[in-house]
């Protein structure tokens, strides 16, 4: 029994000295060298950044009228202007209203916007955003689990102005052979 335990002890002593001996060191110059740039990709967002109203139309599956709705967006910078936050609040009449939250971070790997969103609709997203320089259009591709299940979403938002954006959004199922609804709308920066 004590040589079964010793083996064991033994045993365990090596992996841990295995683990933690492949461990690289780190120390304090290490880390501050660690820390990457800001993508200057990031600078894409600036146009976002303020404070913006909504109005849209939204034509739902298994609904015979359209849906109207109006909205409020407030975009910040956090994480020293590493992330921007959108925090948003939109009244779907008689649906009632929603509150949200999105991250949006640039992934330097992929290229690609990366962007995060939670609602009190019990909604919980992850998707991917290119810009287009010369349309000035972001394409937005997501999945998300909500009250509706699990679904995939497509769109767009398009910078009219400096001050107005025209956007839409496609929800399906998640894989894509029934469409839930469609949104359109625009959204006008506050001055």
């Amino acid at each position: 029994m004590v040589r079964r335990r010793n083996v064991l002890l033994l045993i365990a002593a090596t992996a841990y000295h295995a683990v933690t001996g492949c461990a690289p060191k780190v120390d304090l110059e290490m880390m501050k060298n660690a820390k990457p740039e800001r993508p200057a990709e990031l600078d894409r967002l600036v146009p976002f950044i303020g404070e913006w109203v909504s109005e849209g139309v939204a034509t739902l599956h298994g609904v015979d009228e359209p849906l109207k709705g109006t909205g409020t967006m407030s975009y910040t910078w956090e994480a020293n202007d590493n992330i921007m936050i959108e925090r948003g609040m939109y009244d779907m009449g008689e649906v009632g209203s929603m509150h949200s939250v999105s991250v949006w971070q640039y992934d330097t790997k992929t290229k690609k916007f990366r962007v995060w969103w939670f609602d009190d609709f019990g909604s919980v997203g992850k998707g991917t955003c290119t810009y287009c320089p010369k349309s000035k259009t972001w394409h937005m591709k997501a999945k998300s689990t909500g009250c509706m299940g699990d679904t995939s979403s497509e769109g767009t938002m398009t910078f009219v102005t400096d001050n107005k954006l025209e956007w839409t959004w496609t929800e399906y199922d998640s894989l894509k052979l029934n469409k839930f609804g469609e949104w359109k709308g625009t959204s006008t920066k506050k001055k």
